[in-house]
């Protein structure tokens, strides 16, 4: 039985992508990596985005790469947020 205490916390203040990644499709290829990686470790990521840095794009396309979405108090899965944004969601 796998001990449940045992995973590591990791959270990225996403703004550093602004200006190390040369565009909007290289963040999304990142957090497609992650998201290969992070499901068979032992890890929980945070990746937190300033709304006020990125744009409503970016933002759209930072949400659709993450299964869980924190927005305000919420906690929300991703397809719930996606179904109900009709504009760009701010995160």
């Amino acid at each position: 039985e796998p001990d449940l205490l045992a995973f590591s916390l990791t959270t990225g203040e996403m703004t550093w992508a602004l200006w190390k990644l040369p565009n909007q499709e290289g963040l999304t290829q990142y957090e497609a990596a992650l998201n290969k990686i992070v499901p068979t470790s032992q890890c929980v990521c945070l990746c937190q985005y300033d709304r006020r840095r990125f744009g409503p794009q970016m933002l759209m396309n930072a949400l659709k790469q993450h299964p869980v979405v924190a927005i305000g108090p919420g906690i929300y899965d991703n397809t719930t947020v996606l179904k109900q944004a009709r504009r760009p969601v701010i995160v």
